[in-house]
């Protein structure tokens, strides 16, 4: 990996590194070399090395055995409910926008990765930052969380029969 492309995926690679991240906390660690090394095609924009969509993302968990299959989901009621012992391995927030220091909130597509619920019944998120740094965790309010317009990439580790 290249340093222009370190530096990409750093700063668009978001989701690419909450995948990073989840592995690690199912015990299937991957360094990012071993990750760019291994899922280096699916990143054609070379400028934007690292970031992909949601589909791309579902296919990635797959490979590195997160999940066997994948849902999105806009419902947080759906989501405060999901369980490890029903299957859920984890979840991506993708959002549309974000909030800015100056409090503006511009287009930004983000990705973070939801870690737990606190006390004060606040969602803890694993929060990629371009510069490769993470804030974790990262609280959100559901009134900040609706603010960003985000769907939620839904992992489990078993088959749900229709």
């Amino acid at each position: 990996m290249t340093h222009n492309h370190q530096a990409d995926f750093d700063k668009y690679g978001c989701g690419s590194r909450c995948l990073i991240k989840l592995a690690e906390l199912h015990q299937k660690p991957i360094t990012k070399a071993q990750f760019c090394q291994r899922f280096e095609s699916l990143f054609p924009q070379s400028k934007t090395f690292g970031g992909t969509v949601t589909s791309t993302l579902t296919d990635i968990a797959r490979k590195l055995e997160l999940c066997i299959q994948a849902d999105t989901m806009v419902s947080k009621c759906l989501i405060k409910q999901l369980r490890a012992e029903d299957g859920f391995s984890g979840a991506l927030m993708i959002t549309e926008r974000q909030r800015m220091k100056d409090g503006s909130l511009p287009m930004v597509h983000h990705c973070r990765l939801l870690l737990r619920f606190d006390e004060l019944g606040r969602w803890l998120f694993w929060h990629p930052e371009p510069n490769g740094t993470a804030i974790d965790p990262y609280p959100l309010t559901e009134l900040e969380i609706d603010e960003q317009v985000p769907h939620f990439l839904v992992l489990y580790s078993i088959e749900f029969q229709s």
